[in-house]
């Protein structure tokens, strides 16, 4: 959508976008036999994963979605003075502009598989936002000038289902026509909770000359700051025994520390 506002010394120029994403996903616990089979896992196999997990007293993951979703929605905007006297079509001795763009994203039961509980999958967010201004302005005998500045901040999150250590196990099945096959089998959590913020502020300024002497030259000045801003949380997750071996099956957990650190520079 687009036009001209204030007797029509505005332009502005506005779109939205949105959209939703939805598939199936299938995880240990709702996986057929024959999907199970082609996975490299026996229904036998699978069924006494599940109980050993259960008998731990692990969470499965209960209530996770059984479709994974992507919701998005971008905005962006401009605003900008009118550039040009509309009576005469003479250009403007200055103009300045605003331009502003939002995002937002969501992701529902990521890495949902039929090796794993549904409680090894999770789900991210994304949100994204900008504001830029430029003004542009004649001087001196039509020298140019042209000052720009923006500020951009973005956040990503992700969340396990469940905020216990990521566990696999490499079980061994047979077949019943002879074939055997050993695939890992994953159950706990899946990445910790993270939590990551970034910042950048960035301002750019431009001259341009005309020299009287030489006017099939320019001469062009350019100066360029920028400053950043970073910041990772993570959660702590402890490491309590979640699975006895049974029958020679080794298991494995996973831990991650939390990072957290702070950086910034201009040049």
């Amino acid at each position: 959508m687009s036009g001209e506002i204030l007797d029509d010394k505005f332009d502005y120029n506005v779109g939205l976008q949105g959209g939703r994403r939805s598939a199936d996903v299938t995880s240990l616990l709702t996986a057929d036999n024959d999907l199970l089979r082609h996975a490299g896992v026996s229904p036998d196999s699978a069924s006494r994963f599940v109980q050993l997990v259960n008998g731990a007293h692990v969470p499965s993951g209960a209530g996770v979605p059984g479709a994974a979703t992507n919701d998005n929605i971008v905005f962006l905007g401009r605003l900008d003075h009118a550039r040009y006297n509309w009576t005469t079509l003479q250009p403007s001795r200055s103009t300045w502009g605003l331009i502003g763009y939002a995002s937002a994203s969501r992701n529902q039961a990521q890495g949902v598989s039929p090796t794993g509980t549904p409680g090894h999958a999770g789900h991210n967010e994304q949100a994204i936002g900008a504001l830029s201004g430029e003004y542009s302005f004649y001087f001196g005998r039509d020298y140019l000038g042209d000052v720009r500045s923006g500020l951009t901040v973005s956040r990503n999150t992700a969340d396990p289902y469940v905020r216990v250590p990521d566990g696999r196990v490499l079980v061994a099945s047979q077949f019943n026509d002879g074939s055997t096959a050993v695939t890992p089998l994953a159950f706990g959590g899946s990445s910790p909770h993270t939590d990551t913020r970034q910042w950048t502020w960035e301002s750019m300024s431009e001259l341009q000359l005309f020299p009287a002497s030489a006017s099939r030259h320019r001469v062009k000045l350019t100066a360029d700051s920028r400053l950043d801003g970073f910041a990772n949380g993570a959660d702590r997750l402890g490491v309590p025994p979640l699975l006895q071996a049974d029958r020679g099956i080794r298991a494995r957990v996973a831990r991650t520390n939390p990072v957290r650190r702070c950086m910034s520079g201009a040049y």
